[in-house]
């Protein structure tokens, strides 16, 4: 019963979220920008498995690279042993500019 409730709580949020994503997209294309999808961070003590994949869908349908930082470092236990992470969700300085070279990547600079 728990996990209905969460996930009913969850979905709007993610749909939510998701399409102000889709107009984010819309105008930096209609702006000539690029555009790289940067998925979740591992977190201590919880997933974001749902919205992950979500991100995933908004990139296949609209062509566009994702990164996702919890396959690229692994569990949250691996990236804070690898010294990239602050706290419990947010990455220290080393953690950002991992981010940095990996979107840079993406971009092909």
């Amino acid at each position: 019963l728990t996990s209905r409730r969460t996930r009913r709580r969850i979905d709007p949020i993610i749909h939510r979220s998701l399409a102000q994503a889709q107009t984010a997209i819309n105008q930096l294309k209609a702006g000539g920008g690029d555009v790289v999808i940067l998925a979740s961070m591992p977190c201590s003590g919880f997933t974001l498995t749902a919205y992950t994949q979500a991100l995933y869908d908004l990139a296949d349908t609209n062509d566009l690279p994702l990164i996702d930082i919890q396959d690229r470092w692994g569990t949250y236990t691996l990236a804070n042993g690898y010294g990239l992470m602050s706290d419990l969700v947010h990455p220290n300085s080393a953690g950002y500019a991992d981010v940095a070279r990996a979107v840079l990547q993406s971009l092909g600079l």
